[in-house]
């Protein structure tokens, strides 16, 4: 069984609750999501700083942070284009051990 980060947990939590008919709810749903993302930022460079670099596999906190960026700038497009066409979709890496 895997158990998801607090953060990850949170931000999944808030993207999956339910979201009125309402295009500025969910700009503020999004726009929310956009601060748990920025919050998560923080947590993982606190856990890299503290993160034991002699373990046998290392959680890779590069790959996660740019993967965060890129669902970062995809909501951030989807804020400032409420309504528009939708932008091709791109892969996250989601394996972050190595």
């Amino acid at each position: 069984m895997r158990i998801i980060p607090g953060g990850i947990a949170l931000l999944i939590f808030a993207l999956s609750s339910p979201v009125l008919a309402d295009g500025s709810a969910e700009q503020q749903r999004l726009e929310n999501a956009q601060v748990l993302l920025a919050n998560l930022q923080l947590e993982l460079r606190a856990a890299a700083e503290v993160a034991d670099p002699d373990t046998r596999i290392r959680f890779n906190y590069d790959w996660l942070r740019r993967d965060l960026e890129l669902i970062r700038r995809g909501i951030q497009a989807q804020i400032d284009s409420l309504g528009c066409a939708p932008a091709k979709a791109r892969c996250v890496r989601g394996d972050y051990r190595r």
